[in-house]
């Protein structure tokens, strides 16, 4: 997720895109995991030594377990889970006490790192490419096909296009843009960061993860932060993009903006015997705060995103 306001026009030159991306691939410097966020779980799943759910940290992530996604791990270690941190490429495929494999924002390229600190190398210019090597991802698939179930997340650029190999090979496609809507949940009309799924607007689908076990875990509204967004012809978007949605895509030196209408920001399908969620947006299933203290995820107050959360995590996990 980027606090970033894309203009309303079609095509833009690189010169207005090249700040914007400069932005983006920086951002996470400024943003940090909500200490003040505090997860509570009224009815958890497992009253202890629950699944596995194991979350990926050896794809250059720019988000983990100890990291931006410490308030998911957390929450779902109230919910009964059990977390694993997985720091190994899967050229040898996934530990079978795996049963859920999470992978947040994974990039291409190298990093360097000296006394756990990030260089800033020119690797940086290749997160765009693959994440995933084409052994890596025919192990996921067949993983998933045998049974197995996987959230991934991957964000607005270069998230999605480091993502996309992975994601095609499961039957969804990813824009690799950013996208904004007019879905907007915010004060400021400008702010077009922030888009608004509800049953109201018709733009939250039924769905097992929607529904929840009862009427208290009914998902009424979630909501996102930028990010791309994804169509699958076997899957069920879950988050809805209206008719006024666009992904705003580069060109070669300009930045162009097309329909997104019809596509979505969540999607959910089963793959052989295996469960798949995709999401288009990191930030709406964590708690994060930037260095102006806006805060941004499921610690916002009017939203149902730290339900919709664990839904997603328990019906990967077949817990209903």
């Amino acid at each position: 997720m980027l606090r970033w306001h894309p203009p309303h026009v079609a095509t833009l030159s690189f010169m207005h895109f090249a700040p914007a991306a400069a932005l983006i691939l920086g951002a996470c410097a400024g943003q940090k995991a909500d200490a003040a966020y505090t997860p509570r779980v009224a009815h958890p799943a497992y009253v202890a030594g629950g699944p596995v759910v194991c979350i990926d940290e050896a794809h250059n992530n720019a988000h983990t377990a100890d990291g931006l996604y410490r308030p998911l791990a957390e929450l779902l270690v109230k919910d009964g889970f059990r977390i694993r941190r997985v720091k190994s490429n899967l050229f040898h495929g996934l530990s079978d006490e795996c049963k859920v494999f999470v992978s947040v924002n994974a990039a291409g390229g190298r990093t360097y790192r000296v006394f756990g600190l990030n260089l800033p190398t020119r690797s940086r210019e290749h997160r765009h490419e693959s994440a995933f090597a084409p052994a890596e991802i025919d192990r996921i698939q067949s993983w998933v096909r045998d049974g197995g179930s996987l959230l991934l997340v991957a964000d607005h650029y270069p998230y999605g296009s480091a993502a996309s190999a992975l994601a095609h090979a499961l039957g969804v496609d990813m824009s690799g843009g950013l996208t904004e809507a007019s879905n907007v949940d915010s004060a400021d009309p400008r702010d077009h960061s922030r888009l608004s799924y509800s049953r109201e607007n018709g733009l939250l689908r039924d769905h097992p993860i929607t529904n929840g076990r009862s009427p208290n875990e009914r998902v009424r509204r979630v909501v996102t932060f930028t990010g791309q967004s994804v169509a699958s012809d076997a899957g069920v978007a879950l988050l809805v993009l209206g008719d006024s949605a666009v992904d705003y895509m580069r060109s070669g030196s300009t930045l162009e903006g097309r329909s997104a209408a019809g596509r979505a920001q969540c999607v959910a399908l089963e793959l052989g015997k295996g469960r798949v969620v995709v999401m288009a947006e990191a930030a709406a299933l964590t708690a994060q705060i930037d260095d102006r203290g806006h805060r941004f995820g499921m610690q916002l107050p009017g939203n149902d995103n730290q339900q919709f959360a664990l839904n997603t995590v328990r019906w990967l996990a077949r817990t209903f």
